[in-house]
């Protein structure tokens, strides 16, 4: 064998051998990309922040029914808000409010919008203190309407203590 067949068949092994690494590094790019564009859209999916959390830990402190008036300035400065319907945090104190107000039909309304911008991965803001989930508030929602369809239908019946 001349040198020349020697480097020709190194060279031939060589650039075999350069064939057979593209497919992994083909493979290695691919993984790359997907990585890259699951992060972008996990983080393009959680929620739009609208609200400051100034905002958000009044409406925590106003939520109690005792104190409605203090929660409805929480709630026109929220839907003063631009977007604010984009931002589950924002949307929650409008449906305690209307929870508060007993007002099952505009609570149902402002749960519906909550669900459209809520993502259980993300939850709702810490500032809000402690929430009910979106189903826990549905089961408010329901509770309230029963009650009122119950009153409707039977008006006669009057909740009263017994005096002593």
């Amino acid at each position: 064998m001349s040198t020349e067949d020697t480097k020709n068949s190194t060279g031939q092994a060589a650039g075999k051998e350069s064939l057979r690494k593209i497919p992994l590094l083909l493979i290695g790019i691919l993984i790359i990309v997907i990585v890259a564009l699951v992060a972008f859209k996990n983080r393009t999916q959680s929620s739009m922040v609208v609200c400051s959390d100034d905002v958000l830990r009044k409406a925590a402190a106003a939520q109690d029914v005792t104190k409605i008036q203090e929660l409805k300035l929480v709630v026109d400065t929220i839907k003063g808000t631009k977007y604010y319907e984009q931002d589950a945090s924002c949307v929650y104190p409008l449906v305690r409010y209307d929870l508060n107000l007993e007002d099952p039909t505009a609570a149902q309304h402002d749960l519906d919008i909550l669900k459209a911008s809520y993502q259980p991965s993300v939850g709702f803001r810490n500032a809000l203190g402690l929430t009910k989930s979106p189903l826990e508030l549905q089961a408010s929602i329901n509770v309230l309407k029963k009650s009122q369809d119950s009153q409707a239908k039977h008006p006669y019946i009057i909740d009263t203590v017994p005096s002593r």
